[in-house]
């Protein structure tokens, strides 16, 4: 054919078509324990194969899924869905061991991709590989294990969260940092993660860093947060952080 060709198109085009969100539920019921076994060997056998693992888990978002099967799955009847729900967990599941050792892999990269799927899952293992991913070495892991926790709303984090917005890393990291702990720490106004967002909204080099302090500050402990927040919005030296204070102090 002339000109380009895209692979993936042609190769949707000749998937088989005509299938109810009920067929692709049963479907994934069906096959969990095949679809479980393939996932453990792909997982295992190279970070390529790994990573479609991981984009068939990831789906929905970090909903239960597991690729196509699960695109609809909100369609299916009631008791198909639940089915298919606890598959798509199996599948999860199984792959819990594989991702955790990839979440060690000499690949940064490959590393992210790990800590992206085991921050969907609730096993005790797969969320110490996310914490311990917090203290990574190369920041791309680290920003990829603050966006998961912050998503997942994941148990025990604060304190490895805590740390590293203390911590002379790039700037992007404590961003981020301080929105995970105004994700994760939201209404329990946790004294530790009080403290380091306070600090990090008043001494933090960085105007976004403040920034993203003053509001994570004002989810966590609103009433702690006014006095912080009325000496940025009088003093800080980046304009742009005072009208951020002023706005969180005419917040309801």
């Amino acid at each position: 054919p002339e000109g380009r060709v895209d692979v993936r198109v042609i190769l949707d085009r000749l998937r088989p078509a005509g299938y109810s969100p009920n067929d692709e539920a049963k479907a994934l019921s069906l096959l969990a324990p095949e679809l479980a076994r393939a996932s453990v060997a792909a997982a295992q056998s190279s970070p390529e194969r790994a990573r479609a693992v991981a984009d068939a888990l990831l789906a929905r978002g970090g909903k239960l899924a597991f690729g196509p099967l699960t695109s609809r799955i909100d369609e299916a009847s009631e008791p198909l869905r639940r089915e298919a729900e606890k598959a798509a967990r199996s599948i999860g599941a199984a792959v819990v061991t594989p991702f955790v050792a990839l979440a060690g892999h000499p690949s940064p990269a490959v590393r992210a991709n790990a800590v992206q799927v085991l921050a969907i899952r609730s096993e005790p293992p797969a969320h110490a590989a996310v914490i311990e991913a917090l203290g990574d070495p190369n920041d791309t892991v680290q920003r990829a294990a603050l966006a998961a926790i912050g998503r997942a709303k994941m148990p025990g984090a604060a304190s490895a969260i805590t740390r590293l917005l203390g911590l002379e890393n790039d700037w992007p990291v404590r961003v981020r940092a301080a929105d995970a702990l105004g994700a994760l720490e939201h209404g329990s106004r946790n004294p530790e993660v009080v403290r380091a967002l306070g600090v990090a909204a008043k001494g933090d080099p960085y105007a976004l860093v403040r920034e993203s302090a003053l509001r994570a500050l004002a989810s966590v402990d609103p009433a702690q947060a006014k006095a912080v927040l009325r000496a940025a919005a009088k003093s800080d030296a980046e304009p742009r952080v005072q009208r951020t204070a002023r706005d969180l102090l005419a917040s309801p």
